[in-house]
């Protein structure tokens, strides 16, 4: 990053301060999950992931070797002292000119610039901020982002659930790295999304479950419940009740099964529960099923029927993987 000329004043303007703060405590608000969880078991140690990044200041990225899916929690702690600009030596660093030889580019992994004697400066954001890869955010925030999604605020200390599905990288924020120096450690620590109970209304055209997955990974499905989707004639005259199976009954006395070539998955019955991952293809979990992911996705379920807004009940389905 080339030398600015001008720097702001010593005392964090009240503006920058309450924008780095909104950039911090709002990433993980951005990242916050939302689906339709009725209960979730608790991750265990075991299941965690752990690694140790080094976040070189000149480099553009770097892969944290960790592969996020939708539903994770990550959590990272960063330390160390990057520079965005050359410097001499942290002992000549100072805050705007006051106490030290040099203007400190020197920053911490919440974008905090470092003077000497452990002086603690305000951010500095730049003329070239907006094109920043975290644009409007400090030079020297440490950030992240997931597969080929948008950066967000790491900083020193971040945990927050995700809701894309990829791997994580790292950088140090700036535009240009080539007189960049130092950078961070991160400790990065996955935790995969629990078992989780979902409702899925009869009413819906897909519930996404939050669970992102990738090729190869298995997600094993259990489902019960029972509705209702229209009324029939013969032979199963009436408003016969539906469970996840498709399986069908009128006052008690079970009905044949009904097949339907609009529906979203014709091979299944209709009224029975369906799943995709992603944009892929429609199968059967009914009552229960272990899948093997063929794609990159978020698992969604709905009842495999055309016309929905008439329907009555709801599904439940424990998911896990």
């Amino acid at each position: 990053m080339l030398r600015p000329v001008r720097f702001y004043p010593g005392r964090m303007n009240i503006d920058n301060r309450r924008s780095l703060c909104r950039i911090l405590a709002c990433a993980a608000a951005a990242l916050a999950v939302t689906a339709g969880v009725l209960a979730a078991a608790p991750a265990t140690a075991a299941d965690v992931q752990t690694k140790t990044v080094s976040v070189a200041a000149a480099a553009d990225s770097v892969s944290s070797g960790l592969t996020v899916r939708a539903g994770d929690t990550i959590r990272v702690s960063a330390t160390g002292i990057g520079a965005f600009w050359y410097m001499s030596s942290l002992a000549n660093a100072s805050c705007d000119g006051a106490g030290g030889t040099e203007n400190s580019g020197y920053t911490r992994p919440d974008g905090r610039r470092v003077a000497a004697n452990n002086g603690t400066c305000s951010p500095w954001y730049g003329r070239s901020s907006s094109s920043f890869q975290l644009p409007n955010a400090p030079a020297g925030l440490l950030i992240g982002r997931i597969g080929d999604g948008p950066w967000f605020a790491v900083g020193a200390d971040y945990t927050a659930v995700a809701t894309a599905t990829g791997p994580l990288q790292l950088a140090y924020n700036d535009l240009n790295r080539v007189d960049n120096s130092g950078g961070y450690t991160a400790v990065v620590a996955l935790t995969p999304r629990p078992a989780a109970t979902i409702a899925v209304p009869l009413t819906s055209e897909g519930v996404g479950t939050g669970f992102g997955l990738v090729a190869g990974d298995r997600v094993e499905i259990a489902a019960t419940g029972s509705g209702h989707y229209g009324t029939e004639g013969e032979p199963c005259a009436g408003k016969p009740t539906v469970d996840v199976a498709g399986s069908r009954q009128v006052d008690g006395a079970a009905c044949e099964t009904k097949f339907d070539a609009w529906v979203p998955l014709p091979s299944a019955p209709v009224g029975a529960l369906i799943g995709r991952i992603g944009s892929g293809g429609w199968f059967l979990v009914g009552a229960g099923t272990t899948v093997t992911a063929d794609g990159t996705g978020e698992l969604v379920l709905r009842v495999n029927d055309t016309f929905v807004p008439d329907n009555e009940g709801v599904y439940t389905a424990t998911v896990s993987r």
